[in-house]
């Protein structure tokens, strides 16, 4: 099922919606990078190359604390979680 499915669910109750610290900062990671791509006119993924990414274990733990077993992400290394069921936005 796509993003919009998924989001649906959510706001029909049948899902619980929950995030983390790290989400939000993966978040502004990417608003920065876009920020850097406009300033000096590179492309995002040729700046991504010089940033880190935040590791997934911490949403992998955040997940299994709160029994969350539905995630959306682009990332598709969630999908070699045993509990987690990955939607693709």
């Amino acid at each position: 099922m796509n993003l919009l499915t998924f989001k649906k669910h959510i706001e029909n109750g049948e899902l619980s919606g929950k995030t983390n610290v790290i989400v939000l900062n993966e978040l502004l990671h990417k608003l920065i990078l876009g920020e850097v791509s406009l300033k000096y006119n590179i492309t995002l993924s040729q700046s991504t190359g010089y940033i880190k990414k935040n590791p997934d274990a911490i949403h992998v733990a955040t997940c299994k604390f709160y029994n969350i077993v539905d995630i959306a992400t682009n990332d598709t290394d969630f999908r070699r979680v045993h509990f987690l069921r990955a939607w693709n936005p």
